[in-house]
């Protein structure tokens, strides 16, 4: 589901359909943000590209690998996601008008966002890509959170995001 499986953003959307049913959430996909670290940053930008885009992305250290082996050796399970990144590329649609994107200097994940952050940043309007000196767990991304979302919201004040 991480990789760019249809089923996951049929699943999103229908989610989201819910919640403006159930909850009167805004109806524009430009009022939704997507939210997703490690391998769910994958899905998320995922989700938003096949279903067309959202307001925001907040892309917490992202599994975006774009090649095997490495510091952590990779293996074939992140084949699909290595697929995904290559159809990606080749069809720049833009997922979000504005993403956040952060990484622990320190996680062996950290070139692949680097190379990733260039290739968002051809897409995208605004793109605020962060290094922090931290690591790939869930602490970085708690304290990745709150920028990402002073930064993607839709309306929100990007002053409070220090």
């Amino acid at each position: 589901e991480y990789a760019d499986d249809p089923r996951h953003a049929r699943f999103v959307g229908e989610v989201v359909a819910a919640a403006v049913r159930r909850y009167g959430a805004s109806p524009s996909a430009g009022d939704h943000i997507f939210v997703g670290a490690s391998l769910g940053a994958v899905a998320s930008l995922a989700a938003a590209w096949r279903l067309g885009g959202v307001g925001g992305l907040a892309l917490l250290s992202g599994s975006f690998v774009t090649r095997l082996g490495g510091p952590t050796q990779r293996g074939p399970m992140f084949l699909p996601v290595i697929d995904f990144l290559a159809r990606f590329r080749q069809d720049l649609r833009p997922p979000a008008p504005v993403v956040y994107q952060a990484c622990g200097e320190y996680e062996g994940l950290a070139p692949d966002n680097r190379w990733f952050a260039e290739v968002l940043g051809e897409t995208v309007e605004r793109l605020h890509s962060r290094e922090a000196p931290d690591g790939h767990h869930c602490h970085h991304w708690r304290d990745q959170l709150g920028p990402a979302l002073a930064l993607t919201v839709p309306g929100a004040d990007p002053a409070i995001a220090g």
